[in-house]
């Protein structure tokens, strides 16, 4: 962490999605899974608080990384809505268009670049919420398709939100304890 004129700002390793998981998993850790309200307001108040622009989390959408079935199976679609899991847990993560049950707000940021680049040519064009895959969508920079979920803080509205990402992006990330990975390591 580094003073700017008092604001706090983050500086240390990053690495791209997939090397952020493995060295969570050398460690029999997995990246962060954001299962519950709690957790999410405590990772977000703390990368606030200590100046962190973005974190991955081991949020991942269906997609043919996983398998080819994710572009068919009924229960997925639309992905964008109902593909997105922790690939840390396995758990599913609740469709991205509603609140979450449990929860009093829905975590996905409410604008993106998609907004961003609509609003350029409509003032008025309305806010396109996250997730909205707009790296392929609209042919930015590597035209990849955003399948990771970092958060993010203060990047296209105030606070920290959820937001996908490509994968290749270079991000912080936190490693939490993977049982799993753990019992298969012989540590349990």
């Amino acid at each position: 962490k580094t003073q700017i004129n008092g604001n706090s700002t983050y500086r240390g390793v990053v690495k791209d999605f997939g090397m952020a998981v493995e060295h969570c998993s050398k460690r029999c850790m997995g990246l962060l899974s954001l299962e519950s309200e709690a957790e999410w307001f405590f990772i977000r108040d703390k990368m606030e608080e200590i100046g962190v622009p973005f974190i991955w989390t081991s949020g991942h959408i269906c997609d043919k990384t996983v398998d080819p079935k994710c572009y068919t199976t009924p229960s997925l679609q639309p992905r964008l809505v109902k593909g997105w899991f922790w690939s840390g847990s396995g758990a599913k993560i609740p469709d991205t268009d509603k609140i979450p049950a449990g929860w009093t707000k829905n975590p996905w940021g409410q604008t993106g670049i998609y907004t961003k680049v609509n609003r350029q040519n409509d003032p008025g064009a309305p806010a396109v919420p996250q997730p909205d895959n707009a790296e392929e969508s609209l042919g930015l920079l590597k035209k990849k398709e955003e399948s990771c979920l970092a958060l993010a803080t203060n990047l296209w509205e105030p606070g920290t939100v959820w937001n996908d990402i490509a994968c290749y992006h270079e991000k912080p990330w936190i490693c939490e304890e993977n049982f799993d990975l753990m019992e298969r390591a012989g540590l349990l």
